[in-house]
């Protein structure tokens, strides 16, 4: 089970765990107003970088790099001094942990979180679990 720490100058007791679906819980209750001014990890890309009314270059994602790369080092001039990217040596299998900490959650709340994050998950084409 996933646990997150509240940090505090105070003790870190069994009272201070988070679990990822109380976290989820957290996301999923927080309305516009407090979106907006949410840590900016947990805001949605649209809220973020407003990719439909920036007419942005190049819009990528990370998770896709491999097969975006070739791409990207064209745009940027680079293909010719490059042929791949330096090696990711900080992969760290968070599609996979993703899934398993999803997989924790009742389908109510997936869904609550998918209908928050729904113009991500579709413009992106980010897996729902």
């Amino acid at each position: 089970m996933f646990k997150l720490y509240i940090f505090s100058r105070h003790s870190r007791s069994e009272g201070d765990l988070v679990t990822f679906r109380n976290f989820v819980k957290l996301i999923v209750a927080q309305d516009d107003l407090e979106a907006m001014i949410m840590d900016p990890h947990w805001r949605s890309i649209h809220e973020t970088c407003n990719p439909c009314t920036i007419p942005y270059d190049f819009i990528g994602q990370f998770e896709r790099l491999p097969e975006d790369e070739p791409f990207l080092l064209r745009w940027l001039g680079a293909d010719r001094a490059l042929s791949r990217l330096p090696a990711d040596k900080l992969r760290n299998g968070a599609a996979h942990v993703t899934r398993r900490y999803f997989s924790e959650l009742d389908a109510a709340l997936k869904l609550s979180f998918f209908a928050k994050y729904f113009l991500d998950y579709v413009s992106f084409d980010y897996e729902f679990w």
